[in-house]
């Protein structure tokens, strides 16, 4: 599945079914959580669901946090790889175009082509990326995640150390979809990968 933030999950579920890609009530639940003393918070969610009848491999929500500052702790937001951010999610399509409406209404942003047949939609701080899949698979489906780092031979040497295949690419490790639970599992830096 795929979620996006949301500022407020009723109004999007509202658009959702104005845009006809969800029908769906918005779907509140809370509970209580463990800050990293040990100590109890609660946590306060809302999401918001749109489907296509032609991506029945993916599902799309948004979620609100009615408690952000308890859920987004710092202490709880950090990894000894000195991730950063989500800087894309990858999806493949026989022909993205057939879904360009659809996810441009469900991200709240345009939809740009390239001379590939590619689509390409910005977001809040990184980019969901639609690419033509050679094997023409009509189906919408969900391919790679992309990490950035600070220090992507760092990010090597975990791998390495905890024995995940990885692979380089030009500017990024991958850890191949056999070993990433279906996805592939791109770590980047803006400075290409020796």
């Amino acid at each position: 599945m795929l979620a996006l933030d949301s500022q407020n999950a009723k109004a999007d579920a509202a658009l959702f079914a104005h845009e006809g890609i969800g029908r769906f009530e918005p779907f509140f639940f809370e509970r209580k959580a463990r800050r990293p003393d040990g100590s109890e918070t609660h946590v306060a969610f809302t999401l918001a669901f749109a489907s296509s009848d032609n991506a029945p491999e993916c599902g799309f929500f948004v979620c609100q946090q009615h408690l952000p500052e308890h859920f987004w702790n710092p202490e709880f937001q950090s990894h000894h790889n000195g991730a950063l951010n989500i800087a894309a999610v990858g999806m493949t399509a026989g022909y993205p175009e057939m879904y360009q409406k659809f996810l441009a209404a469900f991200c709240g942003s345009k939809a740009a082509r390239d001379p590939d047949a590619n689509l390409s939609i910005k977001l809040c701080s990184g980019r969901l990326k639609i690419l033509a899949d050679a094997t023409r698979e009509p189906e919408l489906r969900l391919n790679s995640i992309t990490i950035t780092l600070p220090d992507v031979n760092l990010q090597a040497q975990l791998l390495n150390d905890t024995g995940v295949h990885f692979q380089i690419a030009k500017n990024a490790l991958i850890v191949p979809r056999e070993e990433a639970f279906g996805l592939d599992l791109r770590f980047e830096h803006d400075v290409a990968f020796p």
